[in-house]
């Protein structure tokens, strides 16, 4: 490589990295347009058993995040690993916690670690998410009468050969 492509690579992933952390501030906020914000127009988003628009998914997160009295997505430094001068593959791991408060239930000291893996690319308007896949590695806790401790076992098996785990 030479300099000049240097010090673009360097860019190119200070720009991911920035990506990353608004799509996680605005998660965390609920700041939908910022996190609209965050995907290409034809973005899709995979979730469990969920494929959707991007913006649908967007909105999704309102409706469940907005049932937490406070959330907190905590992501790693991705792995990026670039695909063409415009496009790139990211793997982001993520730990995610939530209170939730329902009338006679309560979510208390729930936990997930997620994997995004997301292939971005160049527009004019900066790196934007174009295809987006979500996994749950494992989660912790449950709702639970209000009264009565938390503290449920993982929900999730999870082996070496989970998509989550795959190398880029």
């Amino acid at each position: 490589m030479t300099q000049p492509d240097n010090l673009q690579a360097l860019l190119d992933a200070h720009a991911i990295t920035q990506l990353v952390a608004r799509y996680g501030r605005a998660v965390d906020w609920l700041d939908i347009p910022g996190m609209k914000a965050c995907f290409a127009d034809a973005a899709t988003v995979h979730f469990g058993e969920l494929s959707l628009a991007a913006h649908e998914f967007c909105d999704f997160w309102n409706n469940m995040g907005s049932a937490c009295k406070a959330r907190h997505h905590l992501f790693g430094l991705p792995v990026i690993a670039m695909q063409s001068a415009d496009t790139a593959v990211v793997d982001v791991p993520s730990l995610a916690a939530c209170t939730r408060v329902d009338a006679g239930v309560r979510l208390r000291d729930f936990a997930e670690c997620n994997r995004y893996v997301w292939h971005v690319e160049r527009t004019a308007e900066g790196w934007k998410i174009r295809d987006a896949q979500i996994f749950i590695v494992w989660s912790q806790g449950a709702p639970t009468p209000t009264g009565i401790e938390a503290g449920m076992p993982l929900d999730h098996d999870v082996t070496m050969q989970h998509p989550a785990f795959v190398a880029l």
